[in-house]
């Protein structure tokens, strides 16, 4: 009995003395942490005031919660309602008594500082447009987040311990620290972001596996929008992975903040590099001038993908509809009869793999038709430098082409366009008679045949390159016989081309 009363008081007595102990490092801590934020302008020139209005530290909860934060300058000021941080145990410790600080943590190598989360944050700065010129003209940059957070931030051992000591390392050498992780992951949730007088916006922007030498392996922003008084242009959802930038860039970014778009493409031409892995642009929408009223492009996607080795790269456009920016003339040379605003679905993927590409498009108009074509070669339509490039261009070797048009009333439509007058229906016979001398002799009547069908009675027409005939774009126009490289089929439609002419001209 006796034992057992002397166990629950010397457990008492020790509960005591570690939660007295646990309330003094506590108190210690935030007060070092008051100390510290009353400190922090010191190393920093552009600082002229950092205060908070509390400071509560929670070693149960390992968590630091700072309130209204404040840092001022004379570019600026950034205020943030509460900032909470959610250190690492070992880190929380040595920042409490800096004396453990060689025992608990590594000379070297990352350390695992925690989480850091960041509510209401707003900030006003004036920034110069070019930042190494001390009389650059400025904008105003003015944003407001509603959430930063920041999943398992590290550092290097080297640069915490200095921060412990009281030292700022440079930096320009912690962005240097090529390969270092820097965070897992960091999602910024935005209310507004408005460098004036641009009016963009973004609403979510979200980073995972950031590291500070090549960047980050994902980076994604949603419902980005660009507005002003001449177009509009606004995206769904913008997504970029395994993202690699260059030294030149990190060192301009630690150095000023800023670099232009111009600094950064030079910059990745020297390295050999591409900006990213893959690019993917979703639910993107754009208006034009004269109005957006009046123009509209849609975009369902845009994807890109590009590797260092083996050569390759892919950029695929996934259904742009432009609607109603083809405004047509209700009379003329470009009037379509029951047709006042022509409207197209584009879809395209461009592929290289060495010094072979290959495109496939799709090209869609309502009440019109289909066009799709697939089609290889060796031609690099991306890298012309001169008209000689350009003159070049009948020397490419195709290797594969496939043409498919499935018609929707448009060769109907096109030549009602040209008859105006049902007495002159015999001019389409005399269209078809013509293929004939256009492509003569044997080896084509198979192209004219597909083609006469095709005029007469509109359905579904397929060309297709021999796999067994490579040629050149001369030689596949120069040729007297081009059926003797290309198969050619047609499938007939369910109305004759007259008829539709007819039911046109009422239109």
């Amino acid at each position: 009995m006796k034992k057992g009363v002397i166990t629950t008081i010397t457990i008492g007595i020790l509960a005591l003395g570690g939660i007295g102990g646990g309330l003094f490092l506590q108190n210690r801590t935030e007060q070092l942490i008051q100390n510290e934020i009353a400190r922090i302008s010191a190393p920093f020139p552009g600082l002229e005031l950092v205060s908070c209005d509390d400071v509560r530290v929670s070693f149960l909860q390992r968590t630091v919660a700072i309130s209204n934060l404040r840092l001022s300058g004379p570019k600026g000021e950034l205020r943030c309602r509460a900032l909470v941080l959610r250190p690492a145990f070992s880190a929380m410790l040595a920042a409490g008594v800096p004396s453990l600080c060689s025992l608990l943590l590594p000379d070297s190598g990352p350390v695992v500082m925690g989480d850091m989360e960041a509510r209401d944050m707003a900030t006003h700065a004036v920034l110069p447009i070019l930042p190494q010129m001390p009389d650059s003209p400025t904008h105003t940059l003015e944003a407001e987040l509603a959430t930063l957070t920041l999943v398992a931030v590290q550092l290097d051992g080297r640069h915490f311990a200095a921060l412990l000591n009281g030292d700022t390392p440079p930096l320009r050498d912690v962005a240097g620290q090529s390969g270092a992780a820097l965070m897992d992951a960091a999602r910024i949730r935005l209310r507004r972001v408005e460098p004036i007088p641009s009016t963009l916006t973004m609403e979510r922007l979200r980073l995972r596996d950031v590291v500070t030498g090549p960047g980050a392996a994902l980076l994604e922003i949603e419902r980005l929008s660009d507005v002003d008084a001449d177009t509009e242009k606004s995206w769904a959802r913008l997504r970029l992975t395994e993202i690699s930038i260059p030294p030149t860039v990190l060192d301009a970014i630690a150095l000023n903040g800023l670099f232009s778009f111009d600094e950064l493409t030079q910059a990745l031409a020297e390295s050999g590099k591409n900006l990213c892995r893959t690019l993917t642009m979703e639910g993107g929408k754009f208006a034009f001038p004269p109005s957006p009223a009046e123009s509209t492009c849609v975009v369902k996607r845009i994807f890109s993908e590009s590797r260092d080795t083996p050569q390759y790269f892919q950029i695929q456009l996934d259904r742009l509809r432009i609607a109603p920016y083809l405004a047509l003339p209700k009379d003329g040379p470009l009037s379509i009869p029951g047709i006042a605003m022509l409207q197209l679905d584009f879809s395209w993927k461009h592929e290289q793999r060495g010094r072979l590409f290959r495109e496939d498009v799709s090209l869609s108009a309502a009440d019109m038709g289909r066009l799709t074509i697939e089609l290889e070669h060796d031609f690099d339509f991306y890298n012309l430098s001169s008209d000689a490039d350009l003159l070049s261009l009948p020397g490419a070797r195709l290797g594969k082409g496939f043409l498919r048009y499935e018609d929707e009333g448009g060769i109907g439509r096109m030549l009602a366009a040209r008859i105006r007058d049902r007495k002159k229906l015999p001019q389409v016979d005399a269209l078809a008679a013509q293929l004939s001398a256009l492509f003569p002799g044997r080896s084509n009547q198979g192209l004219v045949d597909a083609l006469r069908t095709t005029l007469l009675t509109p359905g579904t027409l397929e060309l297709r390159l021999r796999d067994d005939m490579r040629t050149t774009v001369f030689d596949l126009l120069a040729s007297g016989e081009p059926g003797r490289r290309i198969d050619a089929s047609a499938v007939p439609g369910k109305e004759n081309v007259k008829e539709q002419i007819l039911r046109f001209q009422i239109q």
